[in-house]
């Protein structure tokens, strides 16, 4: 019995055990890793974009306008004043004549049809010439009279309506000029605010987000999912049938349909980052040049590249100086203190800044170019 007792007991353990691993083996599933490094990259980017100058530049923009807005609100306001209060009163009366006529409107063209009966039943009653029927027809006369009356009536307020709306926007023209370019800057701002809450939640969002894509849970409606498209130009053939083909190549390659995703598009991301992190000012450099102490380091790991390696580091520094002499400021003495205030401080205006990164750019290549000579491109690239 008790030998029984023990393998219950250790059967129970290692079922749990199994357990727990199915779990966790399938909630790291490697399509789910790939989807979790692509919205960080995503969220990364996106808050890139605005932490970049496009987004401050529009900012700055906002301000300006705001304050424009604010001040033709108020020379509007002292100016034109008492002119936008009386077309707002027409507006409010007009508006309330239209009102006013809608039910007695509803109720006399209510009263036509059954009257039209009245008469169509008398006619082929009575004949169209008898009393009866001409009694009816005279009845029906005041009622569409009255329709006539009132429609007129409508349409002259909603016309006196339009024309002092139309006046008061003349008058508003530029305040609401001002109100539409804010919107436009302002939207591409809201919308990029938006994605990165939806990537990276923040507070309740993110605990919900937790609970949804946790373990056992994310059977209810997980932010990773299966990416499943249906081509049904494409069908597969299982002997007995052909079906549509089912594509399910997007569940690890998330981002691959945004042009934003793209190799060279991540590379200049990824550098942008790692000079901005080494000190150097990603606003005023497009395309900043990274890791060249790297690439030095590796040529010089080579005793067979050495040589060639001081004639690419003489070049570089004579090209890098040249842009601290036009600055005034001291030249660099060699290519080691040249590399350790690369990224951290150019040592130039900031107006040389492109140039400065263009030249160690040139530097890089020509390392990148002397490595992969000497190693082949498939070694080069492993």
């Amino acid at each position: 019995m008790r030998v029984l007792n023990a393998v219950f007991a250790v059967s129970s353990v290692l079922l749990l055990l199994s357990t727990v691993w199915l779990v966790l083996a399938d909630y790291n599933r490697p399509w789910r890793i790939h989807q979790r490094e692509a919205i960080r990259w995503d969220a990364a980017m996106t808050r890139g974009v605005l932490e970049g100058e496009e987004i401050k530049a529009a900012r700055g923009q906002i301000e300006a306008i705001t304050a424009e807005r604010a001040e033709l609100e108020q020379q509007v306001a002292s100016e034109q004043g008492d002119e936008i209060a009386e077309h707002e009163q027409t507006i409010a009366a007009q508006h309330n004549v239209i009102e006013r006529l809608k039910l007695p409107l509803a109720n006399e063209r209510g009263r036509v049809n059954p009257k039209l009966q009245e008469i169509e039943l008398a006619s082929s009653k009575y004949g169209p010439d008898l009393p009866e029927a001409k009694a009816l027809r005279e009845e029906l006369k005041p009622i569409q009279n009255a329709i006539v009356e009132m429609e007129r009536q409508t349409v002259e307020a909603k016309q006196a309506k339009e024309e002092a709306q139309a006046q008061i926007a003349k008058i508003r023209e530029q305040i609401s000029d001002r109100d539409a370019r804010l919107m436009d800057l302002q939207r591409k701002e809201d919308s990029l605010q938006e994605r990165l809450a939806q990537l990276h939640p923040t507070g309740v969002e993110a605990l919900t987000k937790l609970i949804r894509d946790s373990p056992l849970l994310d059977w209810l409606n997980p932010s990773e999912k299966v990416q499943q498209v249906v081509v049904p130009e494409v069908l597969v053939d299982l002997n007995f049938m052909r079906v549509e083909s089912i594509d399910r190549c997007h569940s690890c390659h998330f981002n691959i349909d945004k042009p934003a995703f793209e190799r060279e598009q991540l590379r200049v991301f990824a550098e942008r980052q790692v000079a901005g992190d080494a000190g150097t000012d990603i606003n005023k450099v497009e395309q900043p040049s990274v890791m060249i102490g790297f690439w030095h380091n590796a040529v010089d790991a080579l005793p067979s590249l050495r040589g060639q390696l001081k004639g690419i580091s003489d070049d570089a520094l004579r090209s890098l100086n040249e842009l601290r002499a036009d600055a005034g400021l001291e030249k660099f003495k060699n290519i080691e203190q040249l590399l350790s205030h690369a990224m951290l401080d150019t040592g130039v205006t900031d107006e040389q800044a492109s140039a400065w990164h263009e030249r160690l750019r040139y530097l890089r290549d020509d390392l990148q170019a002397a490595l992969k000579q000497s190693l082949g491109k498939v070694q080069y690239e492993r």
